[in-house]
C-alpha cells in the first residue's frame, strides 16, 4: 500500500501546468536602409525612429505606421538622404544610400 501511495505522489508531482504562449506579429510597414555609415539614424516626419543598424552593424528594419512618409537618413546631424515614401501592409522597403555624398 505504501508503495502505491508514493507511486501516486510522485506521478502527481511530475505533471506540470500547461504552458501559454502568445506571439505578436508586428505587420506594420517597414524601412530598411542599406549603405549607410556606421551611427546612421532613420528620421520619420521630423521624428527620430531609430539606428538604420544593429549594433553588430547589420542593416535592421525600422516598422512605421502605413502611409506617407517623409524619411531622411542622418549621420552627425546632417542628411545623407532624404525620400517621401509611401507604405502599407507588411512589406519592408528598402532605401539605398548611394555612396559619395548627400543626397537632396
Amino acid at each position: 500500500m505504501r508503495y502505491w501511495t508514493i507511486a501516486a505522489c510522485l506521478e502527481l508531482a511530475s505533471c506540470g501546468q500547461p504552458i501559454e504562449q502568445t506571439r505578436v506579429l508586428d505587420e506594420r510597414p517597414g524601412i530598411l536602409v542599406q549603405g549607410a555609415p556606421a551611427g546612421a539614424l532613420l528620421i520619420v516626419d521630423g521624428l527620430v525612429a531609430g539606428p538604420v543598424q544593429t549594433q553588430g552593424g547589420t542593416p535592421q528594419a525600422i516598422r512605421i505606421e502605413p502611409g506617407t512618409h517623409l524619411l531622411s537618413v542622418m549621420v552627425n546631424g546632417r542628411p545623407i538622404l532624404n525620400d517621401k515614401v509611401f507604405v502599407s501592409g507588411a512589406a519592408i522597403r528598402t532605401l539605398i544610400v548611394p555612396p559619395g555624398g548627400p543626397q537632396p
